[in-house]
């Protein structure tokens, strides 16, 4: 791909757009009337928030909001905040309408504009008690299908997944996840709204965000910043191949969720990832669903990762360039007792594709760009540093060095598996002690009997 292909221009959102109504929010009980002087407070607050009109400017004073979710109009919202807003999931299950599925903010089946701006949304995952949960459980936070959206300066933290109803297979939640549509507006969307952006047509975008304090159960995970802009869902679709600007710009955002995604985007046309930051997580980015067309990931750094850039879906057009892989250790994957795969980029090979520039910092494999049979690619136009390899004298010590952590591995597995067995034997005594206290109070009942009958009564 040519830089110019790179360099297409991006629609420009004005977070100055003039809507219709403002209206202003508190987090103490008062009878305001929504105006700057007199904000809305509880218990009205989450009414409003469950029917925000359209054209409307929602502004948080600086607090604490317990909310069973926010929930935009079909056509247009903008939320920001005037100081540091917590926006708080109440632990209620049926929050969302897709139980067990909680979203905190979420669209009403598409919204034509959102733009949030300095809030910290907090998905309360703990306060759910979902580890008691027997079917599948996540919470994320803010998830909004919208024609033109953008998110700025937010902190998401606190959501989760537990996966106990997919046997233990895996179920994904997405923190921060946002969707559009391919080229243009959908049917009786109002075109008024696209005098927010230079370009008329769809588009997201999502900038200096922080996704952290994932929680994890039974296979559960996430992929913490996650977009999707070309799925087929409905005749307002576009085909891949029509659309000659951005769909969507993810940009300057640092996620950390360890056992998770740090990035990701599904049936994605036009998506660039630039400048972003994924720490200690396992994953820096993944594509694994759909088709995609001109995907840019560049300039990220992606530091303490098990795995760095997995396309496992065709991708015409995708570059690759001028990131840093910091790597750690393949990943162990305990659900599955399987060691995946280690990579600094697995994609199926494209004349199309550009893999280049990058700083590779990881040991452990002959080669660090493999394709998706795990066949190793070269590594060609790249840099590629092996600390440990450079310590060591020869060539013997490496492979004694490898060998040793498989040693340690599958002590690891044994000892792990040993405690499996000993917490079932531990079960199956707490089953046996429970039987024979049974017996004990039946045994004690009948003596009890036996000695009325006789006219005498025994000490216990």
């Amino acid at each position: 791909m040519t830089d110019n292909q790179s360099q297409m221009n991006a629609p420009d959102l004005n977070p100055d757009l003039k809507l219709k109504h403002t209206i202003h929010i508190c987090p103490d009980y008062t009878d305001g009337i929504g105006t700057e002087g007199q904000p809305y407070g509880y218990p009205r607050v989450d009414h409003i928030l469950q029917h925000i009109p359209d054209e409307t400017v929602v502004r948080f004073k600086p607090g604490v909001y317990p909310v069973n979710s926010i929930r935009l109009p079909n056509r247009s919202a903008l939320i920001c905040t005037d100081g540091k807003a917590i926006i708080r999931q109440i632990p209620n299950y049926r929050t969302s309408g897709n139980w067990p599925h909680v979203r905190t903010i979420r669209d009403s089946n598409w919204c034509h504009l959102f733009y949030a701006y300095g809030l910290i949304v907090d998905g309360n995952y703990p306060q759910f008690d979902f580890g008691t949960v027997a079917g599948n459980s996540k919470v994320s936070p803010l998830v909004v299908k919208t024609v033109v959206g953008k998110v700025e300066n937010c902190e998401v933290l606190n959501f989760g997944a537990n996966g106990a109803g997919y046997g233990n297979q895996g179920l994904e939640c997405f923190p921060l996840a946002m969707e559009t549509i391919s080229n243009g507006p959908p049917r009786h969307y109002e075109h008024r709204y696209l005098s927010l952006m230079s370009e008329r047509t769809s588009f997201l975008e999502i900038t200096d965000c922080k996704v952290h304090s994932p929680h994890f159960s039974n296979g559960g995970y996430c992929t913490g910043i996650f977009v999707k802009t070309n799925q087929p869902a409905s005749g307002d679709r576009q085909e891949f191949g029509i659309r000659d600007t951005w769909s969507a710009r993810i940009h300057n955002n640092e996620v950390e969720v360890p056992g998770g995604i740090a990035y990701g985007v599904a049936w994605a046309e036009k998506v660039v990832f630039e400048r972003n930051r994924a720490v200690r997580s396992k994953c820096a980015f993944n594509l694994d669903t759909g088709k995609a067309r001109h995907l840019i990931i560049r300039d990220n750094q992606f530091i303490e990762i098990n795995q760095g850039v997995n396309v496992s879906v065709p991708c015409h057009g995708m570059m690759v360039r001028d990131n840093v892989f910091e790597m750690t250790e393949p990943f162990f994957n305990r659900v599955t007792n399987k060691t995946e795969d280690f990579y600094a980029v697995r994609h199926i090979p494209e004349d199309s594709s550009e893999i280049s520039g990058n700083l590779i910092v990881a040991d452990w494999l002959p080669s660090l760009i493999i394709d998706t049979k795990g066949k190793f690619l070269s590594e060609t136009g790249n840099r590629v540093h092996r600390p440990m390899r450079s310590e060591l004298s020869d060539s013997t010590a490496l492979t004694d060095c490898q060998v040793e952590l498989d040693k340690v591995r599958r002590q690891l597995l044994e000892a792990e598996t040993s405690e499996k067995e000993l917490k079932g034997e531990v079960i199956a005594q707490r089953v046996k002690i429970t039987s024979l206290k049974n017996q004990e109070v039946k045994l004690k009942a009948a003596i009890q009997n036996a000695s009325e009958a006789l006219g005498e009564v025994l000490p216990d």
